[in-house]
Formats: C-alpha cells, structure tokens, sequence
C-alpha cells in the first residue's frame, strides 16, 4: 500500500520552494531532487506517519529551501492523506528551520 514512487512538494514559510521525487519501499525512502539526495526512515502507525531524513548536498551548488546549507537531517511528522503524505518538520538543531512536504503517489513499484 505504501510502497512506491511519489512527487514531492516542499513548503517554508507558505511558499512553494522545491520539487522531488521520494521512493518509499519497506521502512526506508530515498530521493533527490536537481541539487540533493534524501535517504531516511519511517515508521507509520494507524494514520500517523513520523520520518528520519539525512539530505545531503551532490551537485556542489547548496541551495536548499533553507538556503545555502550542505547537508542536514530532518525530522517530520504526519498523516496519511488521501492520495500520499502530508508531513511538517524541521531540521535537527534548528527549530525555526520548518518545512512542510506534500508527497503524491505517482506510481507503484516494479515486482521483484
């Protein structure tokens, strides 16, 4: 049910800042987007879904939706919405940091 390939939609302060891809599979997801990487784990219990995200910078140009930072780990929290996740969080050690994350299942994945 929730493994698959989902859009990602990235939100600080109310404006619309970044766009990804996360692959959900088993308890842990990966990603990226034109500048980082997301690796990380979840846990979902009922309809509530809470998530470890390391991101890290690839492509030499830092420009996170929080600006020009290299790498950062994320913890967020959720539900269950109707066609993916809604989740906030922020980063570790920086709580004005905030982000708001929409992910929208866009496929499934292939069968092993």
């Amino acid at each position: 049910m929730i493994a698959g390939i989902y859009s990602a939609r990235f939100k600080v302060h109310d404006y619309q800042l970044g766009l990804g891809i996360v692959v959900i599979d088993g308890h842990s997801l990966h990603g990226g987007d034109y500048d980082y990487v997301y690796k990380g784990t979840y846990r979902l219990e009922d309809q509530t879904v809470s998530a470890s995200v390391e991101v890290k910078n690839y492509s030499g140009k830092p420009n996170s939706v929080f600006g020009p930072i290299a790498a950062y780990r994320l913890n967020l929290a959720g539900i269950v919405a109707a066609h993916g996740f809604s989740l906030s969080g922020q980063v570790v050690g920086q709580p004005d940091l905030i982000v708001h994350i929409e992910l929208t299942k866009i496929s499934e994945l292939t069968d092993r």
